[in-house]
């Protein structure tokens, strides 16, 4: 016996339809899940920076893609001298607080380590695509100042424990 038209569309129209639905709970941004590397102490994020330069978090300057993820960015005043890399000319530049990805809607599960007062020291990397520098990792690229300014021995949560 063959088959009527119908029985043989039906599977297949409830297989679009299934498919169609899915694609509807799908997020409307892919984020890129990245593995951060995890440095034992500051000075070695700072062999990893191209820039680390102390500074004073101004105030919330916008927000910009950084993967897949709506990261802040920071106006950030430089004081002092570099502890590595050159700044661009100026004493102020933007900084995006780089973002941990793949943790549902909470970008900053800790809180963002920029939205703070006193002076850091920020561990940075450039974002050649639009010039902007960003924190080498979303926890360690941030850390604040020793008494005299200087890079702290260990991260604030070691020394915790």
């Amino acid at each position: 016996m063959a088959s009527s038209y119908r029985s043989r569309i039906a599977p297949a129209a409830a297989s679009v339809l299934a498919v169609v639905g899915l694609v509807g709970c799908a997020p409307s941004e892919a984020q890129t899940c990245v593995d951060w590397v995890d440095f034992a102490s500051p000075e070695h994020a700072l062999a990893d920076a191209e820039l680390a330069v102390t500074g004073e978090v101004l105030e919330a300057a916008g927000a910009t893609d950084l993967y897949g993820a709506q990261a802040t960015v920071w106006s950030v005043r430089v004081t002092g001298e570099p502890l590595a890399g050159e700044p661009p000319p100026g004493d102020e530049i933007r900084v995006i607080s780089t973002p941990v990805t793949c943790t549902g809607e909470e970008i900053y599960p800790g809180g963002d380590p920029l939205d703070t007062a006193g002076p850091l020291i920020l561990l940075l990397t450039s974002d050649e695509a639009d010039g902007d520098w960003r924190t080498i990792t979303p926890r360690q690229g941030a850390v604040p100042a020793g008494p005299d300014g200087e890079l702290p021995l260990a991260w604030p949560e070691d020394e915790e424990a």
